[in-house]
């Protein structure tokens, strides 16, 4: 013991050293044992010679006006704080959690009333998980770990699936000789289906390629690039960030305040194209499924601005 902390919400242990879950589930049923057994507990004030034949537990050496608490058969201590009379006062001890600490550990622990109320909290819990997925108490760890597992596999399927779905979407596109630049609005799309098909575009087509997977409402991820320079991904809703994958590139990052998504995706896709190119012509835009019609029209703005940003380059 490197430290205690009582406060009235909880206490708190220090232990220097790593203590088992098992180790202190039986330190936990032993200091039940003596709270249940109601044993007295006794302050005594022994002379400097008394004190001398008590082995007792105190972090510092003492000589005179020490005062020691006992509990017949459990502990002999040092100690100035206030004590209950008896053992059976404290009520029920619960350790509620453990976890590393400055090369050891620290136990946190309720009492009494306390336990019993987080046990009521966590007790709410469980049953509200057992009749969520229509498992026995005991079992609801078991059964949140298959319905884990469950939501995996059909995120996997569904994954696959948008992957289907985005190649269609891919192969309809107009060819490389009608069009340089690509921009494709998708579904939910997992972060490495949106990369490599990113890849496939910028290894088709000669200009800028984005794709934008998300909705309004919960915002997108994003990826744009070129075969000439490196790519650059982010996420946005209300506020948007790129990021270049070119360690010498610099990021971007910003907000804009209406619900006009097309401003924001031509604000990235422009900021993108700041950060990365060297050299830019426009020739030929595509945006492909557009989720609003202000998107054609930003489409619009998009270029005007390039074009104007860089026609001197």
């Amino acid at each position: 013991n490197v430290g205690f902390h009582l406060s009235d919400r909880e206490v708190t242990l220090d232990m220097n050293g790593e203590v088992s879950l098992e180790h202190l589930r039986l330190i936990e049923q032993e200091a039940n044992t003596y709270v249940w057994k109601n044993l007295p507990v006794n302050i005594s004030w022994p002379t400097a010679e008394e004190l001398t034949s008590l082995n007792y537990r105190s972090k510092l050496a003492l000589t005179e006006n020490v005062r020691i608490v006992e509990i017949p058969g459990v502990d002999l201590c040092a100690c100035c704080a206030p004590h209950v009379d008896t053992t059976g006062q404290i009520g029920l001890i619960k350790i509620v959690n453990v976890q590393s600490h400055r090369g050891g550990v620290r136990i946190n622990i309720l009492c009494g009333n306390r336990a019993l109320a987080d046990y009521t909290e966590k007790q709410d819990s469980v049953w509200a998980i057992s009749s969520l997925l229509s498992a026995k108490q005991p079992e609801v760890a078991g059964a949140v770990a298959r319905a884990k597992e469950d939501a995996k596999l059909q995120k996997e399927r569904a994954n696959a699936l948008q992957a289907e779905l985005l190649k269609v979407q891919m192969d309809a596109l107009p060819s490389p000789e009608e069009v340089h630049h690509v921009l494709l609005f998708v579904g939910e799309l997992d972060a490495i289906a949106l990369r490599n098909a990113v890849n496939l575009l910028t290894g088709k087509y000669s200009g800028y390629c984005g794709i934008f997977a998300g909705d309004d409402t919960n915002g997108y991820r994003f990826i744009v690039g070129s075969a000439c320079r490196p790519h650059a991904s982010g996420t946005f809703c209300k506020r948007w960030r790129i990021r270049s994958h070119d360690p010498g590139e610099c990021c971007c990052h910003g907000r804009y305040p209406t619900d006009n998504v097309g401003v924001a995706v031509m604000t990235i896709l422009s900021a993108y194209i700041c950060i990365s190119a060297h050299e830019f012509r426009i020739q030929n835009f595509h945006m492909e499924n557009p989720r609003h019609d202000h998107l054609s029209y930003s489409g619009g703005l998009f270029v005007y601005f390039i074009y104007f940003s860089f026609r001197k380059i």
